[in-house]
C-alpha cells in the first residue's frame, strides 16, 4: 500500500505543475496581462476576497490595484478576465448578447428554468419573449410611473432631512439601492419594505466599503455546483 502512495503523490504533483505551466503559458487567456498567481490558480481571488486583511474588498482590489497596474483588461482567474472598459460592458450585456451568464451566481437560486436563473442565451430569449409585452415602455409608464415618482420624492425628502440635520455627505449608493428595491418590491409583491428610508451617512471614502455579497459569491464560485444545489433548497421547500 505504501509503495503506491509515493508514486501517486508524485503523479499528482507533476500533474499540478504541468497544469500551472499550461495555464500561464499555453492557455487561451495567457496573452492577457495580470498576476501570474491569478493565472495559475483561483486561490489568488479566494485569498483577497475571504482572508486578506487589506481594507479593500476583492472588487475594489480589482479596480484600484489591478487595473491601474495591468490596464483595462486583467486576468483575475485561470478562466476569467475582468474588464473596466464601459464599451465592453455594453457588448457583453446588450440585448441579444451571445455571452453565457456565470452559473456559479445563479445556481444557488434553484431557478434554472425561470427567466432570472437561465444562463443559456437562447433559452433566456424564449422565456423573455413571453413576458416582453408587459415590459413595453408605454405599459411600464402607465402602470408604474406614479409609483416611481412617489418613491423618488420619498428618497429626496430623506436626503433633505439628513442635510438639514448637519450631514454634509450622503451615501447615494444606499439611497438608490433602496429606491430600486422598494419600487421592485411594491411592483412585484405589492409590499413596501421601506428600504428607501435606509440612507446611511458616509463616514469614510466609498472605496473603503467592502462589498457585502463578495464573500458569498466567491464561496459559490469555488463550491461544486452539485454541492450548491444540495445546500440551496428550491422555492417552496
Amino acid at each position: 500500500m505504501h509503495s503506491l502512495i509515493t508514486p501517486l503523490i508524485a503523479v499528482l504533483i507533476i500533474h499540478r505543475i504541468l497544469l500551472i505551466i499550461q495555464r500561464i503559458y499555453f492557455h487561451p487567456l495567457s496573452s492577457f496581462p495580470g498576476p501570474k498567481l491569478a493565472a495559475a490558480t483561483s486561490l489568488y481571488e479566494t485569498w483577497h476576497a475571504l482572508f486578506s486583511r487589506s481594507p479593500l474588498s476583492w472588487p475594489e482590489h480589482q479596480r484600484f490595484v489591478l487595473h491601474p497596474k495591468y490596464g483595462p483588461v486583467v486576468r483575475i482567474r485561470p478562466n476569467a478576465l475582468h474588464i473596466s472598459d464601459p464599451d465592453a460592458f455594453r457588448d457583453v450585456h446588450k440585448v441579444g448578447s451571445k455571452f453565457t451568464k456565470a452559473k456559479y451566481f445563479y445556481v444557488p437560486f434553484r431557478l434554472s428554468n425561470a427567466l432570472f436563473g437561465s444562463t443559456d442565451p437562447d433559452f433566456h430569449r424564449k422565456r423573455r419573449s413571453l413576458i416582453a409585452p408587459m415590459f413595453a415602455k408605454g405599459e411600464v409608464i402607465k402602470l408604474y410611473e406614479g409609483l416611481v415618482k412617489g418613491k423618488r420624492e420619498m428618497m429626496v425628502g430623506n436626503i433633505r432631512s439628513f442635510l438639514e440635520r448637519g450631514s454634509s455627505v450622503v451615501n447615494m449608493k444606499n439611497a438608490l439601492a433602496g429606491l430600486v428595491l422598494d419600487v421592485a418590491a411594491e411592483a412585484i409583491c405589492q409590499t413596501s419594505y421601506g428600504y428607501v428610508c435606509l440612507i446611511l451617512v458616509v463616514q469614510k471614502p466609498a472605496y473603503a466599503y467592502r462589498a457585502t455579497a463578495c464573500w458569498k459569491l466567491t464561496r459559490s464560485r469555488h463550491t461544486p455546483l452539485r454541492t450548491q444545489s444540495t445546500c440551496s433548497p428550491s422555492p417552496g421547500q
